[in-house]
């Protein structure tokens, strides 16, 4: 089937929150309909590039009932999206599968984040956890946290899939350590938890 391609023509440069900014997008739209994007009845799949300051975020896949999504951070300065942020995020991030049941990928690593009064050293999200299934495991370590107690390191383990979730956290700081195991499982239309 024929598909309406646009090639890759880059906007002219562009000022958001007071910094230069750039979008490349190509698109390539379902036959019989315009290049344009819609996000409601209609699959898409194209490339986009966005710099913005100093960030540079590439994505390219496939939006329909199943998503296919490949994007990359090389960094994303959080400032430069969000007026109370800092630090930046570097990696990779998929989303593959049901477009409201997603299985996630991620290989990312944050340094020097904040967000109001929440600051983190390091962050690292490494790991697969798909949404429906087994299998999966994702693990998120941080350093030098202050979410309203300081700690000095926090860890989250999580294992299965999203709709079916063991967990384990760790936390040392001043005031002492603090270990935690949960579950969380959907049932139908309802979520169960232990703690």
């Amino acid at each position: 089937a024929a598909e309406n391609i646009a090639t890759p023509t880059p906007l002219r440069p562009i000022w958001l929150r007071g910094k230069p900014a750039s979008l490349n997008v190509v698109a390539i739209a379902p036959e019989g309909h315009p290049y344009q994007f819609h996000w409601a009845g209609h699959d898409y799949e194209g490339e986009l590039a966005l710099r913005l300051g100093a960030s540079r975020v590439d994505a390219r896949g496939r939006y329909a009932r199943t998503l296919d999504v490949d994007a990359r951070f090389s960094p994303l300065r959080l400032a430069d999206l969000l007026p109370q942020a800092g630090g930046e995020v570097r990696g990779t991030l998929r989303l593959q599968g049901a477009r409201d049941a997603p299985d996630v990928r991620a290989e990312l690593a944050g340094s020097a984040l904040a967000w109001n009064a929440w600051r983190a050293e390091r962050v690292q999200a490494r790991g697969h956890l798909p949404w429906r299934g087994n299998g999966g495991a994702l693990r998120v370590d941080a350093a030098g946290v202050r979410a309203g107690l300081p700690f000095a390191s926090l860890m989250l383990d999580a294992r299965g899939a999203v709709e079916n979730l063991r967990l384990s956290a760790e936390a040392q700081g001043e005031a002492g350590a603090l270990a935690l195991e949960g579950a969380l499982r959907r049932d139908r239309a309802r979520w169960r938890g232990t703690l």
